[in-house]
């Protein structure tokens, strides 16, 4: 309960300044609306860089004070803020801030596997991956209505400080399990740094990603050219079917297996996209949003227990590095290759592209993952 209250705080805390940090650039920091990329680039860069080395910690030094690193330097990232008057400066916080962002998800995605029992793990990652969409719906909103009700970008940094102090408190009463590691602690090397084991899956984990970097990037500009009014509905609808997906298949992969849920959550998240491209009224707009949410609330946590599943304790650091490292090259090469796609064709063939891809993870799952997944699983259980 600990490190769900203080990944769902620390979420928040990030949401809040989505909607407000692009303002705060050009009217504050004076940034050329055009270069506003440079921020986000800058905050998702060291993300990917970082994340490697961060699970090697997490699996050779203790990982509750690796978390409470992380969530301490995110905390004075959003200090930081309040501070910044310059873009050189900016694009400083916003580096620091990816470091502590991916520190953070990656240690904690990893503590949770430690806390959860093995026959409750599917079930227990899936209701910790309903933090962030959670996040997700509340945050940017109360971004929103306190830099419009008080006119102040430090008053929402402050807020953002404030949530940020308390998960770094609650995260401080965590206690957790001792991990039993080899006694020679590996070198710092490619090996050491990435679980050849959770490729497969880190495969199947870009592609969604994306697909799903793909639609995101664009959505904006996709609904105002179809006369969409309030696209922001499109990920409310999108977070409430990523939550209502946890609550409704929440031990299905405990009791059944991952298959039902790698099968029916990227066809789902297919349907979204795909329904996405033919989207000319809001109604079939935001159902697009809601299947696409529903599917990547399957896909997401099952990918991560699966990961879990297959790894020694001692490797879950690494092992979730992997994937999260192709969840982010995914998002980012997904934006990229939607933005060449709508340049040379249209949006609607970019969006039938994206829904088209998710056949690649399910026939590598029913080709090759799923045996090696069950293999891997039986291998791991002799062993311990």
């Amino acid at each position: 309960m600990f490190l769900l209250s203080a990944s769902f705080l620390a979420s928040a805390a990030f949401m809040l300044l989505l909607p407000v940090l692009p303002v705060f650039a050009t009217e504050v920091v004076r940034l050329e609306e055009g270069r506003v990329g440079l921020v986000v680039g800058a905050f998702s860069l060291t993300a990917l860089l970082c994340r490697p080395f961060i699970g090697h910690l997490l699996d050779n030094y203790n990982r509750k004070i690796t978390l409470l690193i992380a969530l301490a330097m995110f905390t004075g990232a959003f200090a930081s803020y309040i501070f910044t008057v310059a873009v050189a400066m900016l694009l400083l916080v916003r580096m620091a801030h990816g470091i502590s962002w991916a520190g953070l998800t990656t240690s904690a995605a990893t503590i949770i596997a430690d806390i959860v029992p093995a026959e409750k793990r599917g079930a227990g990652i899936g209701y910790f991956s309903m933090t962030i969409p959670l996040a997700m719906v509340i945050g940017p909103a109360l971004g929103l209505v306190i830099l419009n009700f008080s006119g102040s970008f430090q008053l929402v940094f402050i807020f953002s400080v404030f949530l940020s102090a308390i998960s770094f408190i609650i995260a401080g009463l965590l206690k957790l399990p001792t991990v039993v590691r080899p006694k020679k602690k590996l070198a710092l090397s490619f090996p050491a740094l990435y679980e050849k084991r959770a490729a497969g899956l880190a495969f199947m984990q870009f592609c969604y990603s994306f697909a799903y970097g793909s639609i995101i990037t664009f959505l904006p500009i996709y609904a105002h050219k179809n006369n969409i009014d309030n696209s922001g509905a499109f990920f409310i609808l999108y977070a409430a079917g990523v939550l209502l997906s946890r609550f409704l298949v929440r031990n299905t992969l405990d009791l059944r297996g991952p298959t039902p849920l790698v099968l029916s959550g990227y066809l789902c998240f297919a349907a979204g996209g795909f329904s996405l491209a033919f989207a000319t009224s809001p109604a079939i707009f935001f159902v697009s949003g809601s299947l696409a949410g529903f599917g990547g609330g399957m896909v997401m946590p099952t990918i991560s227990t699966m990961t879990m599943n297959v790894v020694e304790p001692f490797n879950r650091g690494k092992a979730n590095a992997t994937v999260g490292t192709a969840m982010d090259v995914g998002m980012g090469l997904g934006a990229l290759g939607a933005g060449c796609l709508i340049q040379q064709t249209s949006y609607e063939t970019a969006y039938i592209t994206g829904a088209a891809l998710m056949c690649l993870p399910l026939l590598w799952y029913f080709l090759s993952e799923k045996n090696r997944y069950y293999m891997n699983l039986e291998r791991l259980r002799k062993e311990l």
